[in-house]
């Protein structure tokens, strides 16, 4: 995320608040779950983000969407040890995904 406040794209947010810095001058501050949702947003339309490689097909979500379906009381924490298996990557990736088609189910 860093490069984009050099290279900031169009639909880029504002910050959430600026923090004055001792030897002068002003820091940009975001709220993480900002950061996160404009993170997610790009990488869901298709641009380039994360480790993924551009133009492949992010599975994720469908295991996600797979795994409440099989197991509709499951705790998150259950069932990313499951997809961990399946896919890795880390709780924190796994965790939004889960939360974001819960989401999207309700």
């Amino acid at each position: 995320m860093s490069h984009w406040l050099t290279e900031r794209p169009d639909d880029f947010p504002e910050p959430d608040e600026w923090r004055e810095l001792p030897g002068g001058g002003r820091r940009p501050l975001w709220k993480l779950g900002r950061m996160w949702a404009y993170a997610d947003r790009r990488i869901y339309r298709g641009q380039k983000g994360g480790r993924r490689r551009q133009g492949e097909a992010d599975h994720r979500p469908e295991l996600a969407r797979r795994a409440l379906v099989d197991h509709p009381g499951a705790r998150n924490a259950d069932l990313i040890r499951e997809l961990q298996k399946v896919y890795p990557a880390s709780r924190s990736t796994w965790n939004r995904i889960l939360n974001a088609e819960r989401e999207k189910s309700e």
